[in-house]
C-alpha cells in the first residue's frame, strides 16, 4: 500500500481561529514569512516552480477530508499522478518536488490505509 503524504505543520501554519470553524475551506491562511523552509525551497534550480507546486499541494490539502493529509475521502492516498491530474501541474515536476518537500520537512509520509 502506498504511503499517505501529509503536511506536518498544517495546524500551526495553515489554520487559524476562523478556518477551524469552517467544515469545507475555500481559502487557506498562508504565512507571509520568508523562513528557512521557503528559502531552502526557492534557492534550488527551478525553485520558483517548486514553490508553485508547494502552494498547489497546500490548496489540495485544504480540500481533503482530513485537512493537511493528501488522501481521498475513503482514506486512500493521493499519488503524484493524482496530484498532477487535480492541479494540472506536470507529473514529472511533481515527481521531482515531492522528495524535496519531504527532505525539507514540508511534507512527511505515514503508512497508507
Amino acid at each position: 500500500m502506498q504511503n499517505v503524504y501529509f503536511i506536518p505543520s498544517w495546524d500551526k501554519k495553515f489554520e487559524n481561529s476562523q478556518s477551524r470553524k469552517i467544515k469545507k475551506l475555500t481559502w487557506v491562511p498562508i504565512p507571509v514569512d520568508f523562513d528557512e523552509d521557503y528559502l531552502e525551497l526557492v534557492v534550488r534550480p527551478n525553485g520558483a516552480a517548486y514553490f508553485g507546486v508547494w502552494m498547489v499541494i497546500v490548496m489540495i490539502a485544504a480540500k481533503c477530508s482530513t485537512r493537511g493529509t493528501l488522501a481521498w475521502s475513503n482514506g486512500l492516498p493521493m499519488s503524484a499522478a493524482n496530484l498532477a491530474h487535480i492541479s494540472r501541474m506536470p507529473l514529472k515536476l511533481l515527481e521531482k518536488v515531492l522528495p524535496v518537500l519531504m527532505e525539507i520537512g514540508l511534507l512527511a509520509e505515514r503508512k497508507g490505509a
